[in-house]
């Protein structure tokens, strides 16, 4: 690498290798979902991700590359965890889960187009620019749609998880005596003390 323009290509295949890695990883991801919305929003993610590609081939094509990927291991890192997650929980805590590792790949990609635009505006690649701009945009979306699943995912996740918790709360309380009786306890105890130190006096002294 000795120039900007081969560092905007390892830039481009980097994005190429982790968009292509997507289209695979997200049809999983929706089949794994239990939320209905998250589901189709990653069953909507792919397909855009799809188009993501062809502008990719596009802005390769503009310079006059060949389009070609180099390995992401940052977005296979990812894409990794996201499907750890798919295994690791069900219901709505595995939705959660996903929907982190999802959050995380978004904030990548992102990260990975501004970078690109960055060096392609420096260069005066004008329509290179543009057309990574646009995909720019799409993540930016994106991202802020999964985000606006998270309040009601976690909500579902920690009603979820609330009530074998209560159930436990409720079995330990049947084990423990209740304060109160010990309470009572104690008092007849305390009691008996005195009464019985008194009553051993009284013998005494009839002797």
């Amino acid at each position: 690498m000795t120039n900007l323009q081969d560092l905007l290509l390892s830039e481009l295949r980097d994005l190429y290798h982790a968009e292509s890695q997507l289209v695979k990883a997200l049809p999983r991801m929706a089949k794994a979902a239990s939320n209905p919305d998250l589901r189709e929003a990653y069953k909507n993610h792919a397909e855009t991700t799809k188009m993501q590609v062809e502008r990719l081939r596009k802005v390769f094509d503009q310079m006059g590359q060949k389009a070609k990927g180099q390995p992401c291991e940052g977005m296979q890192g990812l894409i990794q965890e996201g499907e750890e997650r798919m295994q690791e929980a069900e219901g709505a805590l595995k939705d959660v889960g996903m929907l982190g590792a999802s959050e995380r790949i978004e904030q990548y990609e992102i990260s990975g187009y501004e970078s690109a635009i960055m060096i392609a505006r420096m260069m005066g690649l004008n329509q290179v620019a543009e057309l990574l701009q646009q995909t720019l945009r799409e993540e930016e979306q994106t991202a802020k749609r999964l985000h606006s699943f998270a309040k009601p995912i976690l909500k579902e996740a920690t009603k979820g998880a609330a009530q074998p918790q209560v159930e436990r709360v409720r079995v330990q309380a049947r084990k423990r005596p209740s304060r109160a009786a010990g309470e009572q306890a104690m008092g007849r105890t305390q009691a008996g003390g005195p009464q019985a130190g008194r009553s051993n006096s009284s013998r005494k002294a009839g002797r």
